[in-house]
């Protein structure tokens, strides 16, 4: 979705044909026209077949940069055969930054192409403080920090209801227990409602019956949870129009979407002190992290960031999209220059 707003918002500050390939581990496939000069493949599952549709890509419209969003080995190694530009963006500490790539847990044959791509790569956004530290000992030049986006519309969020929402898919990592808990013992006392909204049986190897059970149980037990499920990406705006706070008590997050878009509704977002935007907004206006006890009135607080709308400033500031955008036209035009 990052992919696909970037260049939508790209195709309005200036002229671009885009094409976004999608692999997935899925074995379906097929193209969607985005916008006029923007094109969605999805690629089939099987790598021989991304090759050789990349590799007819790559010949038939000859770009100039190649942007993935998360290590494609394939893809970076065919942009270089070519010699397109690569631009990179490293999303998740532990999974895609450079020394998780050449960690030992990897084979020799593997590692070795993984350190042939490294120094393939012209640009590495690397979007979180600690993936810039870790990646720029392998790319010491062209390498920067820009955020996730936020491109949705800017709404002035009055009329909002004296509720908290839970925002992604039961699992374990999300700790949907731990955002029950906290709202019972630091929210409930001066809000109505917490809404938790997500599947509860996630299609995901994250998925763990006996943790879906025990939310199911929580939510039973306290009047107060209301589970509202999956819905589409509209009506979670909506939800977080009409609420006040977001609770993510995620053990590990690369930059949350889910706490942009949040911010950008106006609400008041609590977190565990994670990587990326969560560290940005901690000792902010807008939220706080995630603890046991509080020396402030988090009532006060919480009204006051609403009333002002801190939240939706420090989205526009942060995470306005022609700002982000800006900034990617800058990297593109150093690297063509």
């Amino acid at each position: 979705m990052q992919a696909i707003n970037l260049c939508k918002q790209l195709s309005k500050l200036t002229e671009i044909d885009c094409k976004i390939f999608n692999l997935q581990k899925e074995a379906s496939s097929g193209v969607i026209q985005v916008t006029n000069s923007i094109n969605l493949y999805t690629l089939p599952v099987n790598r021989l077949i991304q090759v050789a549709f990349i590799s007819y890509y790559f010949i038939r419209y000859r770009p100039q940069i190649v942007h993935c969003h998360g290590f494609m080995l394939h893809v970076i190694l065919l942009a270089k055969l070519f010699g397109i530009k690569v631009v990179l963006k490293s999303t998740l500490l532990h999974q895609d930054d450079f020394d998780t790539l050449l960690s030992a847990n990897s084979s020799l044959i593997r590692k070795t192409l993984n350190k042939l791509a490294i120094k393939a790569i012209d640009a590495n956004n690397a979007l979180t403080k600690p993936i810039y530290d870790i990646n720029k000992q392998y790319v010491p030049k062209n390498i920067f920090k820009i955020s996730n986006m936020y491109s949705g519309k800017i709404s002035d969020c009055n009329g909002k209801l004296n509720q908290a929402l839970i925002v992604g898919a039961v699992v374990p990592r999300k700790d949907v227990l731990g955002a029950i808990s906290f709202y019972q013992t630091h929210l409930a006392s001066f809000m109505n409602k917490l809404l938790i909204v997500g599947p509860l049986e996630p299609k995901s190897s994250e998925y763990c019956q006996r943790y879906s059970e025990k939310v199911r149980a929580a939510i039973e037990s306290n009047p107060e949870v209301e589970f509202v499920g999956q819905v589409s990406q509209k009506e979670v705006s909506d939800y977080m129009k009409k609420s006040r706070v977001l609770i993510l008590a995620s053990s590990s997050e690369g930059m949350p979407n889910v706490v942009v878009e949040a911010l950008a509704n106006n609400c008041f977002v609590f977190t565990r002190n994670l990587d990326g935007v969560s560290t940005q907004i901690y000792d902010s206006s807008c939220g706080r992290l995630l603890s046991e006890s509080y020396n402030e009135n988090l009532e006060e607080i919480i009204s006051k960031s609403i009333d002002t709308q801190s939240p939706q400033r420090f989205a526009l500031d942060n995470f306005g999209a022609e700002k982000i955008v800006r900034k990617h036209i800058e990297i593109y035009k150093k690297l063509l220059s």
